[in-house]
């Protein structure tokens, strides 16, 4: 596992298998994550977010969620009605059976409470093209996290 650490308030997990990056907001009383990475991800063991964010439905942005069944996971209505088969021309079956075990987990980034994105001041942005249902997080105005969007 590596740790990147951004500032005081964020850290990067590099995921080793996908070299995707997953990224921690602590906040005073809890932690959120962007994106949870692949099945093989290492999280520290003192890690527990109260919310996922995912960027978009691929397989190594969202397998790591099943490492953290206390977090509400979100992704856009786009990606998760379509979440097989934005995964079924990348990866193998074994991977795509791994996917059955977190998505029930799953709700739609749309039906967020706005309560929850003003109390952790996170601002959704659609980007569609890398996936129908990208999107990137705007977090305190100052930090966007893209996901795969640079990648189209």
């Amino acid at each position: 596992m590596k740790i990147l650490n951004f500032s005081k308030k964020i850290k990067g997990i590099l995921d080793p298998q996908y070299f995707s990056i997953s990224y921690v907001l602590k906040f005073k009383n809890f932690e959120i994550l962007i994106d949870a990475g692949g099945y093989k991800m290492e999280f520290p063991q003192k890690l527990f977010p109260k919310y996922i964010f995912l960027t978009h439905g691929h397989l190594d942005h969202i397998l790591g969620a099943k490492f953290f069944p206390q977090a509400e996971v979100f992704l856009s209505e786009k990606d998760l009605l379509i979440i097989e088969k934005l995964n079924s021309l990348i990866f193998s079956k074994k991977e795509l059976g791994k996917l059955q075990k977190i998505k029930s987990k799953i709700k739609p980034l749309e039906k967020v409470k706005k309560e929850i994105l003003d109390e952790i001041e996170l601002e959704i942005i659609p980007t569609p093209g890398h996936t129908p249902g990208s999107v990137c997080f705007l977090w305190q105005k100052s930090f966007l996290f893209s996901g795969d969007t640079v990648f189209d």
